[in-house]
């Protein structure tokens, strides 16, 4: 299995705009969490690489208000 590369498949920050960054859990070394590099939004808790990766990219559906 090949890993795209970081910077090409992370999207910006929902929040800011910045750039998102993928840390590797210090006590596990398959568990992994993306964060922004600006506003530090992401999730508190690591999950697997392609998780991590696949969830930060998922963007929620906006609807226009009635």
């Amino acid at each position: 299995m090949t890993t795209p590369s970081i910077k090409e498949a992370l999207e910006p920050c929902p929040f800011c705009g910045g750039k998102g960054r993928l840390y590797q859990s210090q006590n596990a070394a398959a568990l992994w969490r993306v964060c922004c590099e600006n506003c530090d939004a992401g999730p508190h808790s690591h999950i697997g690489h392609e998780e991590a990766i696949k969830r930060w990219n998922t963007r929620a559906t906006l609807t226009p208000p009635a």
